[in-house]
């Protein structure tokens, strides 16, 4: 599924500015819908848009991409209760992770294998954090992963963050 992403249509040039900006702070369920925005790059430096699209979630089985690419994604992040978490990132090649501002993961850097960076912070049920995940591959075996464990889990093995944890606000 995620390969077709990257594989299809030639690069464009962007008909309007890159969104970098900050989105609003939801405040309710109202305010939202689930998901994260991704702006799809045919380059590392992303200046060659491909497309802009809504995710559910970061979780890029390995493959085999045509060009190199690169992608952030934004928006928001929730959790249903107040522990300490453990974000980690699978990636190959370079990823940097940004929780509310904070930069967790700065691994931006070519690599031969993925690579999982390990990181904590603590959260508070019923907020919404302002999360950017950016990840570029040149190509060759080509994943991300974003994953996390809640410290008082009984599983303290990462998991992949579900859908029903991202928000952008409509």
């Amino acid at each position: 599924i995620y390969q077709d992403r990257f594989n299809s249509g030639e690069p464009e040039e962007p008909d309007t500015p890159v969104i970098t900006e900050t989105l609003p702070s939801p405040t309710d369920e109202n305010d939202y819908i689930p998901g994260l925005l991704a702006t799809y790059y045919a380059d590392k430096d992303m200046t060659k848009l491909i497309k802009r699209q809504f995710d559910p979630l970061i979780n890029i089985a390995p493959y085999k991409a045509d060009h190199p690419t690169a992608i952030p994604w934004t928006g928001y992040i929730s959790i249903r209760k107040t522990p300490n978490y453990s974000f980690t990132s699978m990636s190959n090649d370079g990823c940097k992770l940004w929780v509310n501002d904070q930069l967790l993961i700065n691994d931006w850097a070519d690599k031969d294998e993925s690579v999982g960076n390990s990181a904590d912070i603590k959260l508070e049920e019923g907020r919404f954090y302002k999360i950017k995940l950016e990840f570029y591959t040149m190509g060759d075996n080509s994943e991300m992963r974003l994953m996390w464990t809640a410290w008082d889990s009984d599983n303290q093995s990462p998991v992949i963050i579900a859908a029903e944890n991202f928000y952008i606000p409509k």
